[in-house]
């Protein structure tokens, strides 16, 4: 049996097969990959020898390792997307529930029973509420800051504490009728204009 660190020129039936055929670039491709073939093998055997010195590193862990213990702290937000009714109010609602949010303290839940949701992406806001979105009642679409307890969903996050961090686009209305809606609720939120 040949050991992996003396390897086999692979491709060496091919060799002969290109001598009788007395095709030069098909011997030249395969030294090419024989050439390949010795550097692996070299590179191979200085990793053989220098695992050998260090047995400790050769080890990997076993599959029944513990789990890591989980903390419980994180820090900085997490940023999730969200779709929101504009109230007649110019205020946000929330889509599910019909809380209205607060511009100048964050929105809060019990984690462990509703939080406060958002999506992960942007496009799955837009996929699941834009279509809702009519000329009396815009949707806006947006950003929020995730704090506190947060759960990771498969498509989103329930959070203790969420604050509007960003409008991007009101659907459901005109151009000069989202733009006026985007700055009277940037104004209001004190958030970024989208």
């Amino acid at each position: 049996m040949i050991s992996p660190l003396q390897g086999d020129p692979y491709g060496s039936h091919w060799n002969a097969f290109a001598q009788a055929q007395n095709n030069s670039f098909a011997q030249s491709y395969l030294g090419a990959l024989g050439a390949q073939n010795a550097f692996a093998q070299q590179a191979l055997a200085q990793q053989a020898q220098y695992l050998a010195q260090y047995p400790a590193i050769a080890q990997f862990p076993s599959a029944t390792s513990p789990p890591l213990e989980d903390a419980g702290i994180s820090a900085g937000e997490i940023i999730g997307h969200r779709a929101w009714r504009c109230s007649t109010g110019g205020l946000l609602q929330s889509m599910a529930v019909g809380t209205i949010w607060p511009p100048d303290e964050p929105m809060t839940g019990d984690v462990r029973r509703d939080g406060v949701h958002a999506f992960k992406s942007q496009s799955d806001a837009l996929t699941e509420y834009a279509l809702t979105a009519c000329r009396v009642v815009p949707v806006a679409i947006g950003t929020v800051m995730l704090w506190g307890e947060v759960i990771e969903h498969e498509r989103g996050y329930r959070a203790e504490f969420a604050r509007v961090d960003r409008i991007n686009l009101i659907c459901g209305v005109g151009f000069w009728r989202e733009r006026r809606l985007l700055r009277r609720l940037s104004n209001r939120y004190h958030e970024k204009m989208g």
